[in-house]
């Protein structure tokens, strides 16, 4: 599952792409009041195309939640714990203006991730200070028979 990371990834930065396009068509089409009746024509004929855009870039930042949404979803998926965490934690923060609830969950839910992989990477750590330790007990034993020592 976590070889699909980089894929969802890419697919978010492709599909937030139009939306950063749409927000700099929105600034160029809103222009400085107009002076003449002509220059007011033409603008009132460019607001719906602003609504429209605007339209279209509220429908492409509810798409980018929903996205965020479904990799926090399947990041629970993921066998690399501080992995999970690390993704969590980063939609949390995008998702943390526009829905705060939202954010909050997925920071707790990146805490308890982070706290699984702490305990794994402790476990991890005993058992090879414990498979050390039995090398270095087998290697004085075997040392010791070598020398001819006694016990």
């Amino acid at each position: 599952m976590t070889h699909r990371f980089p894929l969802q990834a890419l697919l978010l930065v492709l599909l937030l792409f139009p939306l950063i396009n749409a927000q700099d068509t929105v600034e160029k089409v809103v222009a400085p009041p107009p002076t003449s009746t002509t220059a007011r024509a033409s603008v009132t004929k460019a607001k719906p195309t602003s609504a429209a855009a605007k339209a279209k870039i509220d429908q492409q930042k509810a798409l980018g939640l929903t996205l965020l949404v479904s990799l926090a979803n399947e990041s629970r998926n993921f066998s690399d714990q501080t992995l999970c965490a690390r993704t969590l934690s980063r939609i949390a923060d995008a998702l943390w203006e526009p829905d705060p609830d939202q954010g909050r969950a997925l920071f707790r839910k990146a805490w308890d991730a982070a706290d699984v992989a702490d305990q794994d990477s402790a476990r991890r750590t005993e058992e090879e200070r414990q498979r050390q330790q039995a090398g270095d007990a087998a290697l004085i034993a075997v040392s010791r028979t070598l020398l001819g020592e006694k016990k």
